[in-house]
């Protein structure tokens, strides 16, 4: 039997979802673990290890100082021709003869695995060691491929406490540690090319912490929701697990307070009537450059209520819309404020009524203010500001409502 509804219209994904609400930054735990590996490899010499062989190869009698060579292949340091001697002996290429001294062409010759390596056999295969860095999820343990991003050392908003994180690790394993290399596509490793032994650096471990935005809705029956809106799926299954009362939670929400708000004469209203007369909800720390857009689009006239003159930049954007020509009026509690540019009215109103904190442009687009009882979990209700935009054609009824309220239109 197909659906029918009252308006005969089938309810929008975001009616049946309910209305993103603000996005909430949250601090998630990387453990970074560096490590030294020894990787060997079948290659060519490069350049530098060529001319060092081809020396001790073609002049064994008559062996040149590193200065010399130097200066015969236009280096500028013999050093570079020091430092790839020593690799060359680390790797069982060449090996030094007599007393320990002062490294030297003399006090070296080649090795029998020398031939192997000039023509890249396998049995001249090359030991090096590199360095990598691995980074792990604090929370879920899974190996990330790519580090995260905006790390940081102390985090700003944890979404778990530094005590809660486990030990360093101090001990990886060889083949995790060779598919962990390969899944992050070091540069060092070729098809050729194995990873042999690996070492953890302790030294150069430790946490980073990396924002995770996390999106905040409000369902139709006025519950709020939040989920991960990036992250991996092992993220998102652990942040869907956690119980209402989590303290993750009691963190997003002070997201959503309004600053310099919460002692307003705001009128209260149940969230399915908000609902249905707004377009979208406002993000908290959205609110005040809505409001300056609002005024800034004006073509016409503004209507607001008093309390939005509380803050300086609307105040201002509405002085430079008045110099444009705009019909600025306030209406409320604070009265007499004194600005010139503000024509102030009055509304018939009764006893103990509250009027609406709304910011209403040309007629037809408004900003405003509820207080409004949001369910957190089944039986645990908080109050919220919620600010939104209504939509036209309520926008319409209300500004024409509050017209007829007026003493002077």
């Amino acid at each position: 039997m197909p659906e029918t509804y009252s308006n005969g219209k089938a309810p929008s994904e975001s009616e049946r979802q309910g209305l993103p609400w603000f996005s909430a930054s949250l601090d998630w735990p990387y453990e970074m673990v560096g490590v030294e590996a020894q990787v060997t490899a079948t290659r060519r010499p490069n350049v530098m290890e060529w001319a060092v062989l081809r020396i001790l190869e073609e002049f064994p009698e008559d062996l040149p100082t590193l200065v010399e060579a130097a200066q015969q292949l236009g280096i500028m340091e013999p050093a570079f021709l020091t430092d790839t001697i020593r690799r060359l002996i680390e790797g069982g290429i060449i090996e030094r003869q007599g007393p320990e001294g002062e490294l030297e062409f003399a006090g070296c010759r080649l090795t029998e695995k020398a031939d192997d390596f000039l023509n890249a056999r396998p049995s001249g295969q090359f030991p090096e060691r590199h360095g990598l860095k691995l980074y792990f999820d604090g929370i879920t343990g899974e190996h990330m491929s790519r580090p995260p991003r905006l790390g940081r050392s102390e985090p700003k908003n944890p979404i778990i406490s530094a005590a809660q994180l486990p030990p360093p690790r101090t001990d990886l394993g060889l083949d995790r540690t060779r598919h962990w290399a390969h899944e992050q596509r070091e540069p060092f490793l070729a098809a050729n090319s194995e990873i042999k032994e690996v070492k953890v650096l302790d030294e150069q471990g430790g946490y980073l912490w990396a924002p995770v935005r996390i999106e905040v809705s409000i369902d139709n029956g006025g519950k709020i929701q939040c989920q991960i809106s990036s992250g991996s799926e092992a993220q998102r299954a652990w942040f869907d697990q956690l119980p209402a009362d989590h303290p993750v939670f009691e963190r997003v929400l002070r997201q959503a307070v309004l600053e310099g708000w919460s002692d307003a004469a705001v009128s209260e209203r149940p969230f399915p009537l908000v609902r249905q007369e707004t377009d979208r909800l406002i993000a908290p720390v959205s609110l005040e450059q809505e409001a300056l857009e609002l005024i800034r689009n004006a073509q016409n006239d503004i209507l607001l209520h008093s309390l939005w003159l509380k803050r300086a930049s609307l105040v201002n954007a509405l002085r430079q819309a008045t110099g444009r020509g705009i019909h600025c009026r306030s209406f409320g509690t604070a009265t007499n404020l004194g600005y010139e540019f503000l024509e102030e009215i009055e509304m018939d109103q009764d006893a103990g009524d509250v009027l609406p904190v709304v910011l209403i442009v040309d007629g037809c687009h408004c900003l405003r203010l509820d207080r409004v009882l949001l369910r957190i979990q089944e039986q645990n209700q908080r109050e919220f500001i919620v600010p939104s935009l209504t939509s036209k054609m309520r926008t319409l009824d209300l500004y024409q409502q509050l017209l007829d309220q007026t003493n002077v239109v």
